[in-house]
């Protein structure tokens, strides 16, 4: 549920936010397909631009629902980039290797990212996407909101280089960061209660 996520374990080589208030899936008025949306609000909330309240993911469940498939199928990248800047995360760069997204982190700016999700949809054999936002790391792995919490690098790199954020880069991008301010620490974001 909708809550302060505080990045634990923390081990040697920490780099980025110590915690991140974040959204999940179950948030969401349609939980199946709300992980676009739900890393859209989370990544809005951490900048500032969205206050920290469950009506933050419901206007951009509103404004921007799931496009693939009819919407049955999740978010395209199109259609998260085109939310991001509609409340004002601009300018946006595409973050293109693990080692962009670490260098991201450790500058203060969470990552919004699409990734390979074990767990096919549909009972298909396949695995199905994911979006979440990175927002920490160190020697042992990396942080992420709606999610296990912390990935080992050479899991999270398998799920980063795939065969599904291949296709994702063929439709603008898999990772993308809004490089317009530095995020504040979750502790310290006034929209945060």
């Amino acid at each position: 549920m909708a809550s302060l996520l505080k990045a634990q374990p923390i081990g040697r080589g920490f780099h980025g936010l110590n915690a991140i208030y974040q959204f999940v899936n179950a948030d969401g008025a349609v939980p199946s397909t709300a992980c676009g949306q739900a890393a859209v609000a989370t990544f809005l909330v951490q900048a500032g631009l969205l206050p920290a309240e469950l009506t933050s993911l419901r206007k951009v469940e509103r404004s921007h629902p799931a496009d693939l498939g009819a919407g049955y199928l999740g978010t395209t990248p199109s259609r998260v980039r085109k939310a991001l800047e509609a409340y004002g995360a601009k300018p946006l760069q595409i973050v293109e290797s693990v080692a962009d997204v670490q260098r991201r982190l450790a500058g203060g700016f969470p990552v919004v990212c699409l990734v390979q999700n074990p767990g096919g949809r549909l009972g298909l054999p396949t695995n199905g996407a994911h979006w979440f936002v990175l927002y920490a790391y160190d020697d042992d792995g990396i942080f992420a909101t709606n999610s296990a919490g912390k990935y080992g690098w050479s899991e999270f790199e398998g799920m980063f280089s795939s065969l599904t954020t291949d296709l994702a880069w063929l439709t603008g991008f898999n990772a993308i960061c809004a490089t317009s301010r530095p995020a504040r620490d979750a502790v310290r974001n006034p929209n945060i209660t």
